[in-house]
């Protein structure tokens, strides 16, 4: 039902630090919103929850896997607002580009 979480993520290698598990944790709780007031989700908590797991499904944990944000600026002026408003119709499938590979992460 939700779009592909790897879609959010690009690859990389190093270690990360707090800034970049907030990002990813931005990332999760914003998306997790938007689908809960779209209706895919009882609430915002279970939104963030249900995408928290599925990330950790494909390998990913915001607390130790990001190395990186591909561009800071853009993750918060740009995409997790129009992560708020994308239509409903379309929330669970796709992405603002702004969105994409934002959180860099260290398989």
């Amino acid at each position: 039902m939700v779009v592909a979480l790897a879609a959010l993520l690009g690859l990389g290698a190093g270690c990360g630090y707090d800034a970049y598990t907030d990002a990813c944790y931005a990332l999760i709780d914003t998306y997790g919103a938007r689908l809960a007031e779209c209706g895919y989700y009882t609430s915002a908590e279970e939104g963030s929850q249900a995408l928290h797991d599925q990330l950790m499904m494909e390998g990913f944990n915001c607390d130790m896997s990001p190395v990186g944000v591909r561009d800071e600026d853009e993750l918060y002026d740009e995409c997790l607002p129009q992560l708020m408003e994308l239509e409903c119709s379309v929330a669970a499938t796709m992405l603002p580009p702004a969105c994409e590979e934002q959180i860099i992460y260290r398989r």
